[in-house]
């Protein structure tokens, strides 16, 4: 079965690239099993590194996996049911 991409892509384009699309594409119900680094989740989410943190410590984000002493990843599943949940808020 192919799995389902949003309609909308949540990766932005290169400039002057021609159009290629770099990033990742968020999948709504077939989520993969991997990993997300800071820099993806800071482009899906249009956080800076810095509120990513932030939204973090509050508890409003998922929790990173520390991968290696240094570098800390985010597991796909939780991102996108993150975004799920995000999807199902009423606006303000």
């Amino acid at each position: 079965m192919k799995p389902m991409h949003c309609p909308t892509d949540l990766s932005p384009r290169r400039r002057g690239g021609g159009g290629r699309l770099f990033g990742v594409t968020a999948m709504i119900f077939n989520d993969t099993v991997g990993f997300y680094t800071k820099r993806e989740v800071c482009r899906m989410t249009k956080y800076s590194p810095r509120s990513l943190y932030r939204y973090v410590k509050k508890g409003l984000f998922p929790l990173p996996v520390p991968l290696s002493k240094r570098r800390k990843v985010w597991w796909i599943p939780d991102v996108h049911q993150w975004f799920r949940e995000q999807l199902g808020k009423p606006r303000k």
